[in-house]
């Protein structure tokens, strides 16, 4: 089910943000599209062991952050082993409104680079279902509706 962009502003979001988003084929941030439930690394199980997450959100300068999870919705996740009493860092990239000389995106530092998995992708994987045909790019924001729609 899409949302409506009708009520979608440019108050509510930049307008980078939001070209981005309608690139990707989502309707809008709040797309149901947009979101996974993803493992909480830092949660002692059973309890909190969940997040409902969004694959892309605005960062305050108004860039495009991707948020990375592997098939079983497990966050990518790391701690620094040189500082004491570390905090997680979660794996995320972010795709720069204005970029510079060093590029048009970051990642999380101190980790490696992980592979963006669409919702739709992860779905199949959880569901035990087959996909006859699974192209990697290096593309980072395409959105798993364009694919779902043209390699079904």
């Amino acid at each position: 089910m899409r949302k409506s962009t009708k009520n979608i502003t440019s108050s509510q979001y930049g307008d980078f943000f939001l070209q981005q988003i309608r690139e990707i084929g989502l309707a809008g941030p709040d797309d149901e599209r947009n979101k996974i439930k993803a493992r909480n690394p830092e949660a002692d199980p059973p309890a909190g062991q969940w997040l409902d997450i969004s694959i892309f959100s605005e960062t305050p300068q108004g860039d495009l952050e991707i948020t990375y999870a592997d098939l079983s919705g497990n966050l990518y996740a790391a701690q620094d082993p040189e500082v004491k009493n570390p905090k997680t860092l979660i794996y995320k990239r972010i795709r720069l409104a204005n970029p510079d000389k060093l590029g048009k995106y970051r990642s999380t530092a101190k980790m490696g680079t992980f592979p963006f998995i669409t919702p739709y992708v992860r779905q199949l994987f959880v569901n035990g279902q087959q996909c006859a045909t699974l192209f990697l790019q290096k593309v980072k924001k395409k959105h798993s509706d364009a694919v779902s729609k043209k390699f079904r």
